[in-house]
């Protein structure tokens, strides 16, 4: 996804971005409805990627993470499916409705270690998470 964002703070590889995030309505509210409120800005680090952009100058950026779609899927499905798969051993085996719920509880507990260790590798990185593809030329 390409956005557009002005450079607060300009640097030889990276540069820091404040990335004007689209809102959920197109802006014939004059921009005071729940979803244009809701949309803020959020500064980001970028890679200047080849780019040496001034303080104050309109950038396009691209995320250079993959697909959010397999991360919401270590995040989400897999708890899901380890908990169901800790319940559904537990009755198998004979266990009562209680004890599957216990399983199923260790199941999604089980699911999770890898979402969060995934979520403490991508903080400790530090990469930039998007990079620059265009200059944006003033109107």
């Amino acid at each position: 996804m390409k956005m557009t964002g002005t450079v607060i703070r300009a640097g030889s590889q990276t540069c820091e971005v404040t990335i004007h995030r689209p809102s959920a309505c197109s802006g014939e509210c004059g921009h005071q409805c729940v979803g244009c409120i809701v949309a803020k800005p959020m500064a980001v680090t970028v890679d200047n990627n080849g780019w040496h952009p001034e303080l104050g100058e309109q950038v396009l950026v691209e995320s250079t993470e993959k697909s959010p779609v397999s991360l919401a899927a270590l995040l989400y499905l897999l708890p899901l499916a380890a908990g169901l798969l800790g319940y559904g051993l537990v009755v198998l085996l004979g266990g009562s409705d209680g004890l599957g719920a216990l399983g199923g509880l260790a199941g999604l507990a089980v699911g999770f270690a890898p979402a969060i260790r995934v979520n403490h590798h991508m903080a400790r990185s530090h990469k930039p998470s998007h990079r620059i593809v265009a200059m944006v030329e003033p109107d």
